[in-house]
């Protein structure tokens, strides 16, 4: 996968150049005056398996400064570290040395022309200015209301003393209810274990709801509305053991009134923490 980054600021370098030719590229890439100091720029790389789009987010400081992050909307990511900006007469260089890469443009009025270089490999990426980043749509995510009952349950957990905040989806009518309980992976995530830009438990949970079944889906402790520390949690209580899991599962249960008592369905990804 392409850009995982982290949010970095970056220096804005100047090198032998005419200043008014340094000005009016600056310029194009951050207003100089004004309220308007942040310019955002959109492109998409051509990559096996379909298209990546990326955002380039310059901004200049009171200071003078300028300092640049990226985005990967399609991946979810936002604030993407670059560490080197360099504005060159009409060139923009931007550096990302924690995954090698490269951008290398020439800024033209509202447009930028040039190529993304990563891991040996050089992809071309044309850069355009919008005026407001692209919304991620994930047609697959359910939309409210919803034609099922939603609510916001909590559990506490003896053995690690934390408590554990979920999402109990259940049919409007009828009961008992065969109950899934949705365990997340390894690493601590979000009961609709979010991953690049993507809900999957948010999804199963509907999808299963809409059939008729209860659904539980948890946050891991220290993520979310759950309390505690994910990474102090004791070893013990990690490994994804059926005994461990079927108690947590009945705890749960209590909290479903219509849920049947034998069919309590613990559905787990990965490694359960």
């Amino acid at each position: 996968m392409l850009l995982a980054f982290i949010e970095v600021s970056c220096p804005y370098k100047i090198h032998s150049v005419s200043y008014r030719s340094l000005h009016r590229a600056a310029k194009c890439l951050c207003n100089i005056s004004g309220a308007e100091r942040r310019r955002s720029w959109l492109g998409s790389l051509n990559v096996p398996g379909g298209s990546l789009r990326i955002v380039f987010n310059i901004s200049r400081k009171a200071d003078s400064t300028l300092t640049a992050t990226l985005d990967s909307p399609d991946q979810g990511a936002k604030g993407i570290p670059a560490d080197e900006v360099t504005v060159t007469d009409d060139s923009l260089h931007v550096g990302v040395k924690a995954i090698a890469g490269l951008f290398r443009g020439k800024v033209e009025d509202s447009t930028v022309t040039g190529e993304w270089s990563q891991g040996g490999r050089s992809f071309p990426l044309d850069l355009k200015r919008i005026a407001a980043e692209p919304e991620l749509v994930r047609p697959q995510e359910p939309k409210k209301p919803y034609p099922y009952l939603e609510e916001e349950v909590a559990f506490f957990n003896s053995k690690g003393g934390d408590t554990l905040a979920g999402t109990l989806t259940k049919p409007n009518t009828g009961g008992p209810f065969t109950t899934v309980l949705l365990i997340t992976g390894s690493g601590p995530q979000d009961r609709d274990e979010f991953i690049a830009g993507h809900k999957p438990f948010l999804v199963i949970a509907d999808y299963l709801t809409r059939q008729g079944i209860a659904v539980l889906r948890v946050d891991d402790r220290g993520v979310g509305k759950s309390t505690g520390k994910f990474a102090q949690a004791p070893p013990k209580l990690l490994p994804p053991m059926r005994k461990p899991a079927w108690r947590f599962s009945k705890r749960a249960r209590m909290s479903i009134p219509n849920a049947s008592a034998s069919s309590v369905i613990v559905k787990a990804r990965s490694k359960p923490t």
